[in-house]
């Protein structure tokens, strides 16, 4: 079945692919991976490494074997012993540093993969460095992506990002949607890019074709070296294409806005303080919503296969749904809350002013071309990770309430 799975998500030899065609796959090979691990590997049991209470963070120490599938979430996550199995990991820094024998998913504000995967890798984050041996395919996610002088791919990648650098070697296709693109080393196979501008280094090696759509022509230095055929194209500009994106983040912004202060109002006594929390405890709210992010589509799906649980998976469905769009509100308050702590405004700003500026914030963040998803997708982990820190919070206060009682 696994056979059969790797030849769905495997990135096609497709001419000329747009970057929302190589982020798709990205995304339909974290899913249906993710997927595949839950319904296979949940009967034959598996690892849960829990984050320490003070830090939130998980460390796998050098040293440690763990003959299992492990799952790891938390604010810092270090694995730097060795796992016979999968690995799934999210937090707001990861490193994996050891050896896995097997598949890893890893999601974080900053993902650094240093030691060894014996099959797929499937990764997203704000920053993500490549720096070694990837046995089969790559589907990776990022702001910025980098592939060091040290990465060795086995298997095909298919890359989405707003930065994104090559100075490894691949042994087969490299198909990428980018902002800026740069590549300094060797890809035996097939090249497909779709960025705003691609450069060629000095090192840079093609052993198959290039198929390059770009808003400016390729830089090719002299020494760059194109074995297969080259095929160059310009992305063409659409005013009309822009307009109705103008339109639908101002619509959008409309109703975060007015669903925001509705909420504010109900909740005026702790938004102030919630805000805060949110920023205090930043990469520990960026595990916990990974987390969630992960976990809760597939207890999902896994309760639609059961018809007992089918009503259930429905409506876990749609508060999931819910919280993902309170999770951008929340990221507004607290990047607002923020954006006025930094610029150092000694007086209490007003609550309501504080949401406007970062909801605005947050949206124009979210509308920058290529990396904007981005933007959107660190915002929900933050604001779902602050809502389930909340939650723990007020379930521990009214334990201590009725111990008292």
């Amino acid at each position: 079945m696994k056979q059969v799975l790797k030849q769905f998500i495997r990135p096609r030899e497709v001419k000329r692919p747009a970057w929302q065609e190589i982020l798709k796959w990205v995304i339909v090979g974290l899913a249906t991976s993710l997927l595949l691990m839950f319904t296979q590997k949940a009967a034959s049991g598996a690892s849960y490494k829990a984050p320490e209470k003070e830090t939130g963070n998980v460390i796998i120490a050098a040293g440690e074997s763990i003959n299992e599938d492990v799952y790891i979430f938390g604010g810092n996550v270090k694995v730097l012993g060795n796992i016979n199995g999968d690995l799934i990991v999210g937090g707001g820094r990861v490193e994996i540093s050891g050896k896995v024998s097997q598949d890893v998913i890893a999601a974080g504000g900053e993902v650094n993969v240093l030691g060894e995967i014996g099959d797929d890798l499937r990764v997203g984050g704000g920053t993500v460095k490549i720096d070694g041996i990837i046995k089969d395919i790559v589907n990776v996610a990022g702001g910025t992506v980098t592939f060091t002088s040290k990465a060795r791919i086995g298997g095909d990648i298919a890359a989405a990002g707003g930065t994104i650098e090559f100075d490894g070697v691949a042994n087969k296709n490299f198909s990428a949607g980018a902002g800026t693109m740069t590549i300094f080393g060797r890809i035996d196979g097939n090249v497909n890019v779709s960025a705003t501008s691609l450069r060629l280094a000095d090192t840079a090696e093609i052993r198959g074709g290039l198929d390059a759509t770009t808003q400016s022509k390729v830089l090719r230095a002299d020494g760059a070296k194109i074995l297969g055929p080259f095929i160059e194209k310009r992305i063409k500009f659409q005013s009309a294409s822009v307009l109705a994106e103008i339109m639908k983040v101002a619509l959008s912004l409309l109703g975060l806005l007015v669903v925001g202060l509705i909420l504010i109002l109900i909740y005026r006594h702790r938004a102030r303080d919630f805000a805060s929390q949110s920023i205090a405890s930043f990469w520990k709210s960026l595990g916990l919503g990974a987390a969630a992010m992960i976990i809760t589509p597939a207890a999902i799906v896994i309760s639609m296969l059961t018809l007992i649980g089918l009503p259930l998976a429905f409506i876990s469905a749609l508060m999931f749904g819910i919280a993902i769009y309170v999770a951008q509100i929340v990221a507004g308050l607290a990047l607002g809350t923020l954006i006025f702590k930094i610029g150092n405004v000694r007086r209490e700003v007003n609550i309501f002013l504080a949401f406007l500026v970062g909801m605005v914030a947050l949206k124009l963040l979210m509308a920058v071309p290529h990396i904007g998803w981005l933007f959107s997708f660190l915002a929900i982990l933050w604001g779902l990770g602050a809502l389930i820190k909340t939650k723990w919070m007020f379930l521990d206060e009214l334990k201590s309430k009725t111990a008292k009682k």
